[in-house]
């Protein structure tokens, strides 16, 4: 049995987020259920799904896009721009690159029209992913506020744990963020599965992360009913300086939290 720690939850986050399923449920139904894996969908999904998206201006544009296997869900992308729409951050990062970030950048920039220059970090540890993603910007009209970093994984230990990280260095970052925290971050890297991929990478993300996060941060991790990000999850809900309010079911499961900063307390 997982006991989860009860930080405070932030009020104005909590009003303005939909209804979602809490982690503890999330986790019983799939002890419940048994068999591995049987919560993350292996089939593509639905067409209909696109609908979500009908409207949107980037997949106009990128008539031409095809979503892989690899791809955040239209439902998931769909929610996410909701979300951008409800919080309107001014700083994102996002862990991995694709589609999404052609999407959610463009749609960062048409919130803050004729405000403020939002800026959007990305980190892919494929170069060839991120050129591709990077062409899908120029094509969109947001390559000039996103900041790509490409950096390999390498082993990193946090929070007790040995797993997986990108190879960036702190002044990278920083960098790349302008002197800004963060207050959204988008997890859906590393890779957790292939030949390259290390299984339960994502948990570094909130660790590692919190130098560059502003307080209550919302953090967003996909795959979210996948059987280590579950584990993730209720790891996260343990940390003293997070609070996870639950999942949303679209896609493939999207973990929705916030990064607690005690000094802020």
């Amino acid at each position: 049995m997982v006991t989860l720690a009860e930080p405070p939850i932030p009020e104005d986050r909590s009003k303005a987020l939909p209804p979602l399923m809490p982690i503890m449920e999330v986790i019983r139904l799939r002890v419940r259920l048994g068999q591995p894996g049987i919560l993350f969908a292996e089939q593509k999904f639905d067409p209909e799904d696109l609908e979500t998206l009908a409207a949107d201006p980037v997949l106009t544009q990128l008539s031409d896009y095809e979503f892989s296997q690899y791809s955040m869900e239209p439902t998931a992308l769909a929610f996410l721009k909701d979300m951008f729409e409800a919080f309107k951050p001014t700083t994102v990062i996002e862990l991995g690159s694709g589609i999404s970030t052609a999407i959610l950048s463009r749609h960062m920039r048409e919130i803050h029209e004729g405000d403020i220059e939002p800026r959007y970090v990305t980190v892919d540890q494929s170069a060839d992913f991120a050129l591709l993603t990077q062409g899908m910007l120029e094509r969109v009209g947001t390559s000039d506020m996103v900041q790509m970093i490409v950096a390999e994984t390498h082993p990193v230990e946090t929070e007790g744990r040995k797993t997986s990280w990108y190879n960036v260095n702190a002044e990278k970052f920083a960098q790349a963020l302008g002197g800004r925290k963060a207050d959204l971050v988008i997890v859906d890297g590393p890779t957790a599965g292939g030949a390259h991929g290390v299984v339960g990478s994502r948990f570094a993300a909130l660790p590692l992360l919190k130098d560059y996060l502003a307080h209550e941060a919302l953090f967003f991790m996909d795959d979210a009913f996948r059987d280590p990000e579950l584990e993730i999850a209720a790891a996260w809900a343990g940390l003293d300086y997070a609070h996870v309010f639950g999942h949303k079911s679209v896609g493939k499961g999207v973990l929705v939290g916030c990064y607690l900063d005690e000094a802020a307390g």
